[in-house]
C-alpha cells in the first residue's frame, strides 16, 4: 500500500503485506498511531510538461495567487482572517486572485500558478502537497501552511516562506515580507525551482524499482491466500 495522507482514512487497512508513505510526516502518523515502520517514497511532479511563463522578474510586482482547498466553509473563512491580517500591516495587497478546487486542465492550473511571483497556500493539511512543489517548478515564491506534509521538501527561509497550521498571522508576517524584499523572494524562488527539480518521475520510478527489489529479495515473501 502506498499511504498518500494521513486525513483520507477513517482506519488504515492493516491486511496489506509492505507500507510505503508519501513523506515523513505521513510515516511518523503510521508509526506512532498503527505502529507501521515504512520507507518514504515521495511525489513527483511532471518537469517535463511544465508549459512555458515568464521569468518572475517579468511578473507583475506584488501579484499573488491565493491558493485554497477543502470546505468552503473553511477556507473562506481563513482567506477572510489572512486579508484582515495583512490589512493590518500594510495596505493594497490584493488577495482576490484565488485558484481552489475548480477542475482547470493541469497545464492550464500549472500557467496560473507560473503567471504570479507569489503561491500563498492555505491548504492545512496535506500528506505531500503538490500545488507547492508545483509552483516552486514554475518559479513561483511559495508562502503559506507548509500542510505538515510539505515538510518533505520545504525549507523556510531557504526555498520558501512557510508556517504551520492554524499560524495564520505568521503567513500574513511572511507575505509582507516576501512583498518589501523582492530580491529576498526572487532568491526564495530560485531556490524553489532548484528543489522541484529533485521531484521528476524519474526518481519516483527509480525508488519503487528499488523497495520492490528489496521485497522480493527478502528471506520470507508472503504468499497470497
Amino acid at each position: 500500500m502506498y499511504i498518500q495522507d494521513f486525513k483520507t482514512f477513517a482506519l488504515l487497512d492493516r491486511n496489506f503485506d509492505h507500507y510505503v508513505c508519501v513523506s515523513e510526516f505521513v510515516a511518523k502518523f503510521v508509526r506512532t498511531v498503527y505502529r507501521v515502520k515504512a520507507p518514504v517514497i515521495p511525489a513527483f511532479i511532471e518537469l517535463d510538461r511544465l508549459p512555458d511563463v515568464e521569468g518572475w522578474r517579468a511578473r507583475s510586482a506584488g501579484s499573488v495567487l491565493v491558493h485554497l482547498k477543502g470546505d468552503p466553509t473553511y477556507t473562506e473563512a481563513v482567506l477572510k482572517r489572512l486579508r484582515d491580517a495583512v490589512a493590518r500591516r500594510v495596505a493594497g495587497v490584493d488577495l482576490d486572485n484565488v485558484v481552489g478546487d475548480e477542475r482547470l486542465p493541469h497545464t492550464d492550473f500549472l500557467a496560473r500558478l507560473g503567471a504570479c511571483r507569489h503561491l500563498v497556500s492555505l491548504s492545512a493539511a496535506e500528506g505531500f502537497g503538490l500545488v507547492p512543489l508545483e509552483a516552486m517548478a514554475m518559479g513561483t515564491t511559495v508562502i503559506g501552511f507548509d500542510g505538515f506534509g510539505g515538510r518533505e521538501y520545504m525549507n523556510p527561509a531557504q526555498n520558501c516562506l512557510v508556517t504551520s497550521y492554524p499560524d495564520i498571522e505568521g503567513v500574513a508576517e511572511r507575505l509582507v515580507a516576501a512583498l518589501s524584499a523582492p530580491a529576498f523572494a526572487e532568491r526564495l524562488a530560485e531556490a524553489g525551482r532548484l528543489t522541484a527539480a529533485r521531484f521528476g518521475r524519474p526518481r519516483f520510478h527509480a525508488a519503487w524499482h528499488e523497495e520492490f527489489r528489496r521485497f522480493l529479495a527478502a528471506d520470507e515473501v508472503p504468499c497470497p491466500t
